[in-house]
């Protein structure tokens, strides 16, 4: 009792000053962390701590090396973007044989991947863990306080995207079709027939699309030098397809497509192609190649609207096109945003938006644009570019009339409606049984100079409609179907297309 009296009266003396003094020491903390360089010091030295402690252990158990796990932590910390942050984990991650039971996220070029399920996880719950540990240290309104903040929104994301990833089933089966388009051009197509989980899907059904995104080093990014004088080439950044699957979206139990690609400039883009030119298309092709886009629509009755291509095209002028084309784009440029979902990934679906809205003047929700498989060609034809190209097929549903379609093309672009778009729209009724629609396909390309970005538009819609993806290619191999088969011509309306820059025309 009686040291418990001494103790009381030396807490009543003592107690004061000592809370004067930590008082005065946390104002003192605060008002350092008030100074930019101090501040800008604690917010470095609290994230790559964070992530050291946290994310840096989870990767030496994923056997990445002392030396990578700093580099990882040197940039990681650097970056506010949780796309790039993504880019440097499967930077440093070690590669595995995607012949492994694992099946990796991300495969390269070479066949190897570098993210697995079992690690993704483990990411997430290190993540986690450092979002835990920086909030814990945002205990004041500091200078340091908003760079905090920020890193623990970006990590959050990078929660999410992982998640996204997870979330992917593989089990689904992807077989490669060949057809013989023209004499000069080859064409794939993908067919995701798939047994999971005791049920059977027949023929492609629209799919959502997940995308693992690794951006080009700057660094990498090749740009012509030109004079002063000289128009600069258009250098944009596309994406560079490495690997897909067809899988099952665990979350809500619907089909996707999972893209994996990095970037890669217009002009590395050429320089691939001028390689390639060697290359025989009847060998093995690349598995790597440019992703571009391609939307087919349907009126409200249906039928499959196509368009002319623009008259001054350097590649198929004048020859019938899907209903808009075009690429992501990966590089904000003047007049254009990226195309890129909330979490700033790269959406194939915005950027199918965009390009329906340039070309044609109609503004359709993404609930109205549907993925429906992947095709590839090979063309040796004047101007083409396409020598391995993946083209990601789209069907855009409207609730109009092909008179009212026809109508809002006086809301295109001027540039892009101008000169992308020919003057000319087809409304086109498909078939129900598999041998009419491949004789409609090559009676289109016989008298219309149909484009094969087309062609496989109309295979892969029709496999949505119950027909087979392997009928309807051995039906096309064997059409012998000309110009003078006029069977087809009750089956297409003809619509002329006024122009942005002269609306009174065509109508």
């Amino acid at each position: 009792m009686e040291q418990l009296a001494t103790l009381g009266v030396w807490l009543g003396r003592n107690v004061e000053p000592i809370s004067a003094i930590i008082t005065t020491l946390l104002a003192i903390w605060v008002a350092l962390l008030s100074i930019s360089n101090v501040a800008r010091w604690y917010t470095e030295f609290q994230l790559k701590r964070a992530r050291r402690i946290t994310v840096g252990r989870t990767l030496a158990s994923a056997g990445v090396s002392r030396k990578e796990r700093s580099r990882w932590i040197a940039e990681a910390s650097s970056v506010s973007s949780p796309i790039d942050e993504i880019s440097i984990l499967l930077d440093v991650l070690p590669r595995r044989d995607s012949t492994a039971t694992v099946e990796p996220f991300l495969l390269k070029i070479d066949g190897q991947g570098a993210l697995d399920a079992a690690t993704a996880r483990e990411l997430v719950a290190a993540y986690k863990k450092s979002v835990s540990r920086l909030e814990s240290r945002v205990l004041f309104a500091t200078a340091a306080t908003p760079a905090i903040s920020n890193a623990v929104v970006s990590m959050r994301a990078v929660v999410e995207i992982l998640n996204s990833y997870i979330d992917g089933s593989v089990g689904q089966r992807t077989t490669e079709l060949t057809y013989r388009f023209s004499p000069k051009c080859l064409a794939k197509v993908f067919d995701l027939d798939s047994t999971e989980s005791g049920i059977t899907i027949s023929g492609n059904v629209p799919r959502d699309i997940a995308v693992t995104y690794r951006p080009m080093p700057v660094r990498d990014t090749k740009t012509p030098r030109v004079q002063s004088h000289q128009i600069r080439e258009y250098d944009g950044h596309l994406p560079w397809l490495t690997s897909f699957r067809a899988e099952t979206d665990q979350s809500n139990g619907r089909p996707r497509l999972h893209f994996s690609f990095e970037t890669a400039t217009y002009s590395r883009y050429k320089e691939y192609n001028s390689i390639r030119l060697g290359m025989d298309p009847e060998a093995e092709w690349p598995v790597d190649g440019l992703l571009s886009l391609s939307v087919i629509a349907l009126d409200n009755s249906g039928r499959l609207l196509a368009v002319r291509r623009g008259p001054g095209l350097m590649y198929a002028a004048g020859r019938l096109s899907s209903f808009a084309t075009g690429n992501l784009d990966l590089k904000t440029r003047r007049h254009l945003n990226l195309d890129v979902d909330a979490l700033g990934l790269p959406s194939p679906v915005e950027a199918a938006r965009r390009e329906i809205r340039e070309e044609t003047g109609i503004d359709l929700g993404p609930e109205r644009i549907h993925a429906i498989g992947l095709g590839r060609l090979w063309s040796s034809e004047k101007g083409a570019l396409d020598l391995g190209t993946y083209h990601l097929h789209f069907v855009a549903t409207t609730d109009m009339t092909a008179e009212t379609v026809v109508r809002e093309f006086t809301h295109a672009d001027p540039v892009e409606g101008a000169w992308e778009v020919g003057r000319e729209m087809l409304a086109i009724s498909i078939p129900d049984n598999p041998r009419d629609v491949a004789d409609l396909v090559r009676w289109m390309s016989a008298t219309e100079g149909a484009v094969a970005q087309l062609s496989t538009g109309i295979l892969l819609l029709a496999s949505t409609r119950g027909m087979r993806l392997s009928d309807l290619v051995r039906y096309l191999d064997k059409s012998t179907v000309t110009k003078a088969d006029k069977r087809f011509d009750e089956l297409v309306d003809r619509f002329s297309i006024p122009s942005p820059l002269n609306p009174a025309q065509g109508l």
